[in-house]
């Protein structure tokens, strides 16, 4: 099989296992061996993981109803041409504006929970805020469940950058929570989309 063909190939998999793949986005893997090729797609476990719902203006502070995600605090959703983001790349985005020593959290309930001893990696993208001028702007924790840490790094750059991490499930997992906490008391905002969680096969 050409590895020409494999990119529209997995997309068409994709969209036949599990429908609009914009609003449930699936990895595949693709394992050949002649005469056969075999493909194995894994819808990931963050619905909107892009944040495209609800759509909003410039940006909302703790925006409602916003299914799988729950925002505290100063944290919403921002979008292209607002205020948060330098560069436009993407449509919309989550953000948390932590300032004055206080972490800031955005949580989201998965489609499916983890299973315990299973491994899984998990990816998103990350930015500062286009106005932060510190040489790090916050540093970005990923927790699974309620107390195991899966990321932790420093976001300072206002280009878009992605990180990943994989772990193991140590427990039967619904929740996902990211947390910013500033480094000083001046506003370091933290954007992020594109968040993944995928079983490794």
């Amino acid at each position: 099989m050409s590895s020409l063909l494999l990119p529209a190939l997995l997309t068409s998999v994709c969209a036949l296992l599990y429908g609009n793949t914009s609003s449930l986005p699936c990895l595949c893997s693709v394992s050949v061996s002649a005469p056969v090729a075999a493909i194995e797609c894994l819808p990931q476990l963050v619905f909107s993981s892009s944040f495209e719902t609800p759509i909003v203006n410039g940006y909302q502070y703790q925006p409602s109803p916003s299914p799988p995600w729950t925002f505290h605090s100063l944290s919403g959703i921002g979008a292209r041409g607002g205020p948060f983001d330098s560069d436009g790349t993407y449509a919309q985005y989550g953000f948390m504006q932590p300032a004055h020593g206080q972490p800031v959290q955005i949580d989201a309930t998965l489609s499916t929970p983890l299973d315990v001893g299973e491994a899984y990696n998990l990816s998103l993208v990350v930015a500062a805020r286009a106005s932060t001028a510190s040489q790090t702007a916050s540093v970005l924790q990923v927790w699974v469940g309620r107390d195991q840490l899966v990321l932790n790094v420093g976001v300072s750059d206002q280009t878009w950058r992605p990180v990943w991490a994989q772990f193991i499930a140590e427990s039967t997992a619904w929740h996902l929570s990211l947390m910013a906490t500033p480094v000083d008391v001046v506003d370091q905002s933290v954007l992020v989309t594109n968040v993944q969680i995928v079983r490794v096969v």
